[in-house]
């Protein structure tokens, strides 16, 4: 079965970020989630939630498509993912470009995120995870 990986972490590359990590399948299912909250104006998607996703350490992780392109913040214990239409767009352009090699990333920044995303294929294996989520 296809899992995207969701995970964050403190002392990750550059700083705190939110890995979204899996296959070049899971990555395809990702970027057709931001298509379709893009394409849904004002709307919010827990990503969390999703059959493909493979959440840890307890993750909550709400999407939603705003006026303004903001970007990821924590609020208590949800992290809260708001881009404007062009920003999901955006994202999922740059998540199937990494679906389409076979070891990859990409940033996904917004103007005021707090918090880093990276998408990543192949680069973060099961047994990466089972080790440091």
């Amino acid at each position: 079965m296809t899992f995207v990986h969701i995970g964050c972490f403190d002392h990750f590359r550059p700083g705190k970020t939110l890995l979204l990590a899996g296959d070049s399948s899971g990555m395809l299912l990702l970027a057709e989630s931001f298509d379709r909250i893009a394409s849904d104006n004002m709307s919010t998607t827990a990503l969390h939630l999703m059959p493909f996703v493979k959440v840890h350490r307890g993750l909550k992780l709400q999407m939603s498509c705003v006026l303004h392109d903001i970007g990821l913040s924590l609020t208590g214990d949800v992290f809260c993912w708001q881009r404007n239409q062009n920003g999901w767009k955006d994202a999922a352009n740059r998540t199937r470009q990494v679906s389409a090699v076979s070891s990859g990333h990409h940033y996904l920044d917004a103007e005021h995120d707090d918090i880093m995303v990276m998408v990543s294929s192949g680069e973060y294996p099961e047994a990466w995870w089972d080790s440091n989520a």
